[in-house]
């Protein structure tokens, strides 16, 4: 495995602006960035190399001296295994699997937290049970990996359909949002600040993928240009395109 990055951890002051107030939260946050190239559909792939980085479990057989060298390490043997078509992540269940056979040191740190009991009870305070639960990870120094429903400006999406599915890695939290609970996630693009009700939202009604925008017809074809010239193109039957209904009202939670 590849040698832990707490030493290089900072512990960095949050401080953000909302316009009427400013808050501040501490939170551990690595000198990684999420890496995904320009037309690949990895993001699930490159969350999880974030992670795994961070907590210093990168296995030898995907350690690699480039960022895209990693990536297709990782991306060739989950489509070996076929984890993956063409880079997508569908199913938690299938994902958890194929993390905890490369990286046994998770067999215990890891697991999805299904969300359905507590939408299915509803009240008013599912969305802080979430949002709680959430915080007491990081506050471990660990990090929650959320599948959502992502907007052109990087921020969740709370209308099926509208946006297309992402993860992203949650690493740290704040106040002064309309819910009261800020999340810092990083995901492909940078570091972002979304508000925790509306990332649990995107996260509890994601769309079908990949449909078009009315819902109607599949598109005919999906193609992804992954690093060193490596290309693949896949038909998504209806099937396979409402497995990303899986992901619904689940995250994967990390501990170090």
């Amino acid at each position: 495995m590849a040698s832990a990055v707490n030493n290089k951890k900072i512990k960095m002051l949050l401080t953000y602006n909302t316009g009427d107030n400013d808050y501040t939260s501490f939170s551990n946050v690595p000198l990684y960035q999420v890496y995904q190239p320009a037309g690949a559909n990895t993001c699930g792939f490159s969350a999880l190399i974030y992670v795994l980085k961070t907590l210093g479990l990168l296995p030898n057989s995907w350690d690699a001296p480039s960022e895209d060298d990693v990536l297709m390490n990782v991306v060739k043997d989950a489509l070996s295994c076929s984890v993956t078509h063409m880079g997508e992540v569908f199913c938690p269940e299938t994902f958890l699997q194929f993390i905890k056979s490369n990286v046994p040191a998770l067999e215990h740190k890891c697991s999805i937290q299904n969300w359905a009991s507590s939408y299915t009870k509803g009240g008013e305070d599912w969305e802080q049970t979430i949002a709680r639960s959430m915080m007491h990870i990081i506050n471990k120094e660990g990090m929650v990996m959320v599948p959502f429903n992502v907007d052109r400006d990087g921020q969740p999406s709370p209308v099926p359909l509208e946006g297309k599915a992402h993860w992203c890695v949650v690493v740290g939290y704040g106040v002064g949002t309309p819910s009261g609970i800020s999340f810092l996630v990083k995901q492909a693009g940078g570091e972002y600040r979304v508000d925790a009700f509306d990332l649990i939202h995107s996260n509890a009604y994601m769309g079908h993928y990949p449909l078009n925008s009315d819902g109607t017809r599949m598109k005919e074809n999906f193609k992804t240009s992954l690093p060193n010239g490596f290309h693949v193109e896949y038909c998504f039957t209806k099937n396979e395109a409402e497995e990303v209904m899986l992901l619904n009202k689940k995250m994967i939670y990390f501990l170090p």
